[in-house]
């Protein structure tokens, strides 16, 4: 088959039959309005509705989220809530152990502090019998050193009475043997005056008052030995006299001594 008639076959398989070019050729009939308005109107309604479903969507979304946060912030509350109650109740269990504890101590110390005050009171009782005993000891001894005082002051009332007699009697001996030994002075001035003019019984008087002179020393000697007995005399007057105040003051201090015991109540 030549080239030529190849493009014939298949220029006549191409080109349509007359009945179909005019089929095709035909316009279409257009649509009653009434249809071609329903075709207008269904496409906005359609968007009407999927704008509302979407609010309607989007408001739920909003409503959810809100009652999310609502419900996440009340789990938040009691999670905190819970803990804090949780704290509490561990707090209140230690407090309870801890006073349970600080009220069996406060019970041993009260036992504590009863025993020390019983101790104590035993020992302030014993220590009062003690100061009871020991209190009446020193009053017996008080009692006793009174009377003994006074014993001794009585003997040393009578020693200073006889001191006193015995210094006036050698007053009066020492008044006695100096007028003696002035008038054996005057004598025997006079004497030697006599012996001096050459009167034979004036040398019998010399030789006399030489004796006598001899006797007036011994004389002397005993009046020296008697002024110093009477000093020392005085001087045992003046000790006697301090020891006399010394024992009085004593003896006061005793008797105030023995009121204040007097005064302190026997337990």
């Amino acid at each position: 088959m030549s080239r030529r008639e190849d493009d014939i076959f298949d220029n006549a398989t191409i080109i349509p039959d007359t009945e179909d070019r005019l089929t095709r050729a035909t316009p279409p009939k257009p649509a009653t309005p009434a249809r071609r308005t329903e075709k207008k109107n269904t496409p906005a309604t359609s968007h009407g509705k999927s704008v509302l479903a979407l609010l309607a969507f989007a408001v739920m979304l909003i409503i959810a989220g809100f009652l999310h946060y609502r419900i996440t912030q009340q789990i938040d509350a009691n999670n905190k809530l819970q803990a804090r109650t949780e704290a509490l109740e561990s707090q209140l269990g230690i407090s309870i152990s801890d006073s349970k504890k600080s009220g069996d101590t406060m019970e041993d110390k009260i036992k504590k502090l009863d025993a020390r005050m019983s101790a104590v009171s035993d020992d302030i009782a014993k220590l009062n019998s003690a100061i009871n005993d020991k209190t009446k000891k020193t009053l017996d001894a008080h009692d006793k050193s009174l009377a003994s005082l006074q014993t001794n002051i009585s003997d040393i009332k009578k020693l200073v009475a006889q001191i006193e007699k015995l210094g006036s009697d050698g007053k009066q001996s020492a008044e006695r043997a100096n007028t003696a030994v002035t008038e054996v002075n005057n004598a025997l001035s006079a004497l030697q005056q006599r012996v001096a003019q050459g009167d034979p019984a004036a040398r019998d008087a010399g030789r006399q008052a030489t004796m006598a002179l001899e006797q007036n020393d011994q004389l002397q000697k005993k009046l020296d030995a008697l002024n110093k007995r009477t000093a020392d005399q005085e001087e045992t007057l003046r000790s006697i006299d301090s020891f006399r105040r010394s024992v009085n003051s004593d003896l006061n201090k005793l008797k105030q001594d023995r009121a204040q015991s007097n005064a302190i109540p026997m337990q």
